[in-house]
């Protein structure tokens, strides 16, 4: 079985092996592609994610320095916007769906370093997917969601305001 199979099964994997660090290099290359090129260059950069990505759809467009671990292994859905400093570790799978909208420094972290000190002896990292649905809108880690729950009559909290 591959370490991309694994991924793929949710299974722990070894992230130094050459098929994977292949395809980190091709997409750190393309990223830095990416970055190198200037906003009124969209066939250009649209070329470059339709190489980096595993699919990309129409009207979505990323605002640079973005950064991604893989590449192949994002789906980007239509009319996605993706603010400047967009970084996607994606070892595992991540799906972003249509019509969604990205802050400023917004990172998606897919692998999970065992937590257990015992199994953290070698580099292995269990494959976690993300899929994130249409219209969501994500940001940094430094400004809150608002919350949209109601408990026991409570407004909810943007309604506060």
């Amino acid at each position: 079985m591959t370490e991309e199979e694994r991924i793929f099964k949710g299974q722990f994997f070894a992230s130094e092996a050459p098929e994977l660090i292949e395809k980190k290099e091709k997409a750190h290359r393309l990223s830095q592609d990416y970055n190198n090129l200037y906003e009124d260059q969209p066939e250009e950069r649209s070329r470059v994610l339709h190489e980096l990505l595993d699919g990309i759809g129409e009207g979505t467009w990323m605002l640079g320095p973005i950064h991604f671990h893989c590449g192949c292994h994002t789906r980007a859905g239509e009319g996605c916007f993706m603010n400047f400093s967009f970084a996607v570790q994606d070892d595992a799978r991540v799906t972003i769906g249509d019509h969604c909208n990205f802050a400023p420094n917004v990172t998606i972290v897919t692998p999970m370093p065992p937590m257990p000190g015992s199994e953290r002896r070698g580099v292995v990292f269990l494959g976690r997917r993300n899929a994130l649905s249409v219209l969501c809108q994500a940001r940094n880690h430094r400004q809150r969601l608002p919350v949209r729950r109601e408990r026991r009559g409570m407004p909810r909290r943007d309604d506060r305001r």
